[in-house]
């Protein structure tokens, strides 16, 4: 009887051990296999810094308020972990867009997967502040800098004051207009009815009198001013500004 005793509690100890082994082994083996996946989360991370070091490279203007969503992929998805460098590749146009998809590859175990990205970023652009009418000259009052999405902004729109202000208005422009290139004309280098220096050269001698212009002029344009001392109007070529050069 001890003896049929000693025999079961010795099969029972078999079982257990049999039973914790083959745990044991499953335990490790699954541990060992989620080692082995790819970590998605590091795949999103790269595409992130990726597409926020194009858009940075994208603009040649500041930009603020940057934010990029990508879109996970499904959760059945299952990717052996690459022991390379991700290769990630993607192409922005000429004109921004607000989705882009982003190639993920490895090449060591080979594999390749598609994602998609939201992107959204704001730029300072040169707005019109009040009406500004037809071959107006433009002031600082007349124009501000605003925030605006980068999906509004073409390659022509300017985005500094100082490029815009005492510029002409080649057409009339609203308030809140965004401001090109092509809405601009040249300045005027001499304004009508304002005082000039007529320089009138004679050999190596050069002669500066005062004077007063009788029309708006653009550079190296002949317009007619008169000389205040003598009364007398003649043509001149503006050279600079408020600078005319009597030939």
């Amino acid at each position: 009887m001890i003896n049929s005793h000693k025999r079961l509690l010795g099969s029972l100890t078999l079982v257990l051990s049999l039973i914790l082994s083959q745990t044991t082994w499953a335990q490790s083996n699954s541990t060992s296999n989620q080692a082995s996946q790819q970590d998605m989360s590091q795949v999103y991370q790269e595409v992130e810094a990726h597409l926020l070091s194009a858009l940075k490279n994208f603009a040649s203007y500041p930009l603020q308020n940057i934010k990029i969503q990508v879109r996970p992929l499904p959760d059945r998805l299952s990717l052996a972990a690459c022991n390379q460098p991700l290769n990630i590749e993607h192409r922005l146009n000429n004109r921004f867009s607000p989705r882009t998809t982003v190639s993920v590859q490895c090449h060591e175990p080979v594999w390749r997967l598609f994602v998609t990205a939201e992107l959204y970023a704001e730029t300072p652009v040169v707005v019109a502040s009040q009406p500004i009418l037809r071959d107006a000259m433009i002031s600082s009052h007349a124009v501000k800098l605003e925030l605006r999405p980068l999906g509004q902004i073409r390659k022509q729109h300017l985005h500094d004051l100082e490029q815009v202000v005492g510029h002409r208005a080649r057409r009339p422009i609203s308030p809140n207009t965004l401001i090109s290139v092509q809405m601009l004309d040249p300045p005027y280098l001499v304004i009508n009815n304002h005082d000039v220096t007529i320089i009138t050269q004679i050999g190596s001698l050069e002669i500066r009198t005062p004077g007063v212009a009788l029309s708006n002029g653009l550079a190296q344009e002949q317009i007619p001013v008169r000389n205040t001392r003598s009364d007398r109007i003649v043509n001149g070529i503006v050279v600079a500004p408020n600078t005319v050069l009597v030939p």
